[in-house]
């Protein structure tokens, strides 16, 4: 759904800035009802595509119509219209808001919100047909015959030993010999470079990604 009613004004010495023109457009949008409440809009990167805008141009002035009440986001929802929207709210400035701090919460907010990608870099989810139902399965129904302690403990800080040990007979084969006190079982790469960054780098290190 392309937004027809919205052309960025680009020089900013002849209009506010492009954050503030995208809130304002939808603002007046979702008041004249050519966005009625319920509706989908369009997600981060597709308005941003639409209009040659930046998506943290576009995901700041959504955030901010999620948090004025315009706005409503859910995880594995659109943003959407909310109902009931008042016309005095179209008189809101931006003097009370603050931009919003880009960090986990708002990548996932983005990440949920777009649905134009199938496959997300960085997400870690899968295509479902790429998952072993069949193993899942299996593995569930083997689960269920541990013990319950077993199950409720911590376990050893460095991971399953068998799957350490397992790991250590694979590495062998192809030229990397290490000893199990050697190998560190996490709970994704994420924790992995954590721990990489915490146990090798300083403040102001420079590092090449």
């Amino acid at each position: 759904m392309a937004m027809n009613f919205f052309e960025p004004v680009r020089d900013r010495s002849r209009g506010p800035s492009l954050v503030d023109q995208v809130v304002t457009a939808l603002q007046a949008a979702i008041q004249t009802q050519l966005l009625r409440p319920g509706m989908a809009i369009p997600s981060v990167r597709q308005f941003a595509h639409d209009h040659g805008l930046s998506t943290f141009t576009v995901a700041a002035a959504y955030n901010r119509l999620v948090a004025q009440g315009w706005l409503g986001a859910r995880p594995g929802s659109a943003y959407r219209v909310m109902p009931g929207r008042r016309v005095a709210r179209i008189a809101s400035t931006s003097s009370d808001w603050h931009p919003p701090k880009i960090g986990a919460s708002w990548l996932l907010a983005d990440v949920f919100a777009d649905h134009s990608i199938p496959i997300k870099s960085g997400c870690g989810w899968l295509p479902s047909e790429w998952l072993n139902e069949a193993g899942l399965q299996q593995s569930l129904r083997q689960l269920a015959r541990v013990p319950a302690v077993q199950i409720a403990g911590y376990g050893h800080p460095y991971g399953y030993a068998p799957l350490r040990e397992h790991m250590v007979h694979v590495l062998g084969e192809r030229g990397i010999n290490l000893e199990l006190g050697q190998v560190l079982l996490t709970q994704g790469a994420s924790q992995g470079l954590d721990i990489v960054t915490r146990t090798l780098f300083r403040a102001g290190d420079a590092v090449a990604v």
